[in-house]
C-alpha cells in the first residue's frame, strides 16, 4: 500500500485507541467496500460498536433535530451500511464461512418484513384511519409460513453471533491469510 494513501497512526495501547483505529480503518476509501480477506473478532467488534453508538447519536438528539433526525438518521445507516456489512463478511471468512450466507438472511428477515408492513397498511386502510379501531394484533404471525421464516430469522440471528464470537481458522484458510 503506498505511504500517502495510510490513514494517520493512532496512539496504541488502550482498548478505546486500537477499537477507534479499526473503525477509522474500515471507513478509510480503500477499505470502505473491501470484502476480500479476513477480519478478527476485535476488529469486527469494535466497528459493530462504534457503528451502533453512531446510529444511535440521533436519537439523543431528536427533542432537539424534530424531522431533521430523519434526514440525518438515514445518511447515518447509508454510510454506515457498507463498511459494516463488508467488516461482517470478512468475520464470516475469518471463521471459514462464505459472505453469502448473508443474503439468504436478508432474504427471510425481508419476507418477514414485507409481510408485517403490508398487514399493517390493510389493517389501518380497513378501520379507516381511526387510532381507537387499530388493532395491535395484526402484528402478530397468522401465516404458518411467515411464522416459520421469522423462526429462520431468529435461528440465523443467534446463528451469526455466534460465529462473530469464536476464533478466526488457525492459518491460512480459502479467504487468506489469518488476521
Amino acid at each position: 500500500m503506498n505511504e500517502h494513501h495510510q490513514l494517520p497512526e493512532v496512539p496504541r495501547g488502550t482498548l478505546i485507541s486500537e477499537s477507534w483505529r479499526y473503525f477509522r480503518r474500515n471507513f478509510a476509501k480503500e477499505n470502505y467496500s473491501r470484502f476480500q480477506g479476513r477480519a478478527g473478532r476485535f476488529e469486527y467488534w469494535s466497528v459493530t460498536i462504534i457503528g451502533t453508538l453512531f446510529s444511535v447519536l440521533p436519537f439523543v438528539l431528536l427533542p432537539i433535530l424534530g424531522y431533521l433526525f430523519i434526514l440525518i438518521e438515514l445518511a447515518i445507516v447509508i454510510y454506515l451500511a457498507m463498511p459494516m456489512l463488508s467488516v461482517f463478511v470478512r468475520r464470516l471468512h475469518d471463521v471459514n464461512f462464505s459472505g453469502w450466507w448473508i443474503s439468504l438472511y436478508y432474504s427471510l428477515f425481508s419476507i418477514v418484513f414485507a409481510y408485517t408492513v403490508f398487514n399493517v397498511a390493510q389493517e389501518i386502510l380497513v378501520c379507516d384511519f381511526s387510532a381507537q379501531d387499530f388493532d395491535l394484533q395484526v402484528l402478530r404471525v397468522n401465516n404458518s409460513y411467515v411464522h416459520f421464516i421469522r423462526i429462520m430469522v431468529d435461528f440465523f440471528s443467534i446463528f451469526f453471533f455466534v460465529l462473530t464470537l469464536l476464533p478466526g481458522t488457525k492459518g491460512v484458510n480459502k479467504y487468506g491469510e489469518p488476521v
